[in-house]
Order: C-alpha cells, then sequence, then structure tokens
C-alpha cells in the first residue's frame, strides 16, 4: 500500500511538476513539503496548519483536497502492527512489548475544524460571493476580483528562465459573462441589462509568480474602475467583475493590460435598459 509520500509524488509526477514548482507558485515552505514527502511528521506544522499547506498543494496538482488531508492523517495516525507469525501461521510468543501511548484526538479534532473551514471558504469563493476577505478589498468601489490556479504547464516555465530577455505575457482565453462556475465563464454575451453584475474572465500564459495583469472597466471610452491581479504560475485564470448599476448606460470595453499598460486583450458590451416587468 501506497503511502502518503508516494501518492505525492504520483500526483506531482501526473502535473509533470517537482517539490520545487509546488513550493514557489503555492508559497510552501519546501522543507515542510520534503518533510511530507519523506513521511517526517514530527517535522511539518502543527495539524491546524498543515491542513493548509495540504490544500495548497492539492489546488496546485489538481486532485481532490479533501483526499489528500485524509490520506495524510491516516498515515500520520499509522497503524497498529501485527504480532509477528511462525511458519505455521500461529503468532509467535515473545517479550511482550510496552503499550504504545494513545495518540490525543485533539489535532485530528483541529484538523477536521481547519477542513471545515476550508471547505466554507472554498464554496464562497466559487459561489462568487463578497463575503469572504479577498484582494478586491482594496480594489475601487464597484468592482471585484478573484484569481484561480490552472494546471501548469512546465515546458513554458523552463521557457521563461532560459529566455534571455522577459517573454510577453499571452492571454490565451477571454469573455463577459454574467458568472464564473467552476473556473469557467458563462452567461457569455455582449449586451447586458442595466443592474446586471458582468464578469470579464481571462486566462493568461507565460506568467510568472508575483507578475500582475490589470483590468480595466471603460464606459463611454473613459475609464470607470481597475483591478490589478496578482499571477501565481504560468498557467493562470483571472477574473474581476462590475455591476451596471443606474447611469450605466451605453457603450462599455474591458480591458486586460500589463504592466507596461500594454492591452493584452479587450472585449466590448453594451448596457441596455431593464427591461419592463
Amino acid at each position: 500500500m501506497e503511502n502518503f509520500g508516494q501518492k505525492m509524488k504520483q500526483a506531482m509526477a501526473n502535473r509533470g511538476v517537482q517539490l520545487e514548482d509546488v513550493a514557489r507558485a503555492t508559497g510552501v515552505d519546501i522543507q515542510h513539503l520534503e518533510a511530507l514527502e519523506r513521511g517526517d511528521y514530527d517535522a511539518v506544522p502543527d495539524d491546524a496548519r498543515v491542513t493548509d499547506l495540504l490544500r495548497s498543494f492539492a489546488e496546485f496538482v489538481d486532485v481532490d483536497g479533501d483526499a489528500v488531508i485524509e490520506d495524510y492523517l491516516h498515515d500520520r495516525q499509522g497503524r497498529r502492527p501485527a504480532p509477528p507469525r511462525d511458519g505455521a501461521g500461529e503468532a509467535v510468543q515473545g517479550v511482550a512489548r510496552a503499550p504504545r501511548r494513545r495518540r490525543s484526538l485533539a489535532p485530528v479534532a483541529l484538523a477536521l475544524v481547519a477542513l471545515l473551514a476550508s471547505i466554507s471558504w472554498w464554496w464562497f469563493r466559487s459561489a462568487g460571493r463578497s463575503e469572504p476577505p479577498s484582494a478586491t478589498d482594496t480594489a475601487p468601489a464597484g468592482a471585484r476580483a478573484a484569481t484561480e490556479m490552472a494546471p501548469p504547464r512546465q515546458e513554458s516555465d523552463r521557457a521563461r528562465e532560459a529566455a534571455p530577455t522577459p517573454v510577453p505575457l499571452i492571454i490565451a482565453e477571454h469573455g463577459v459573462g454574467t458568472g464564473v462556475v467552476d473556473r469557467q465563464l458563462v452567461g457569455e454575451g455582449d449586451r447586458f441589462a442595466e443592474g446586471t453584475q458582468v464578469w470579464f474572465w481571462t486566462r493568461v500564459a507565460d506568467g510568472l509568480p508575483g507578475e500582475t495583469i490589470r483590468h480595466v472597466w471603460l464606459h463611454e471610452g473613459r475609464e470607470a474602475t481597475g483591478v490589478t491581479l496578482a499571477l501565481g504560475g504560468p498557467q493562470w485564470r483571472t477574473q474581476s467583475a462590475k455591476t451596471l448599476n443606474p447611469g450605466s448606460l451605453g457603450s462599455w470595453a474591458v480591458e486586460a493590460r500589463d504592466d507596461s499598460s500594454r492591452v493584452l486583450a479587450r472585449r466590448e458590451f453594451l448596457c441596455v435598459p431593464r427591461p419592463a416587468d
């Protein structure tokens, strides 16, 4: 049966990444990742903190975070070894071993509490709610933003490291719609009624952790608001939203720009009156 460290290696192999890639993209201390991989659980944070660490790892390699945490807790608790048996299949009697100290249930309870908190946070984020704190707390009024991770592309990362000059960012996909579900744009269109919350969704290629792009919303050719979004890897999905409040009728455009204000992508749409009830 595979132990937790072997499952970690397999998950990273399936994505073509290494521990260094995970640490760089998630900000997790590589020493903690190495300790998890070799099963040295005394060298990792307490259960309440390691839950967040494991969920960051799971998101990066695109596996189920709940299953990763369950495997970790099961492997850490271990199993009591069966008594050795002789060739006839009978238990061998020998010197009695000192009883194992029972593990405290407190770490498991803390891990379950952290797991429930993580699931609640994920649900709020995927539902597009504004209750959880996010980077948009400091964004201009009327705009919300979030970033989500797509599977990494190792070849692009190596190409950027080897290039003598920075590789320009590329918007591989983009669009405007009425929401983002499971990291994909829904309700795409070019006409939205007044009062609608419109989302601008982009998938950035050839990015590096620490780089940023900016979503700029323009009404009748004038900038209405803007949101700066941080990238975490070579393939990164970002999105921002603008509610078409009263006074928003007319032509709109939203652009994705890099740090030098170069326009990477642009979408135009109309804000039209809301149909009468």
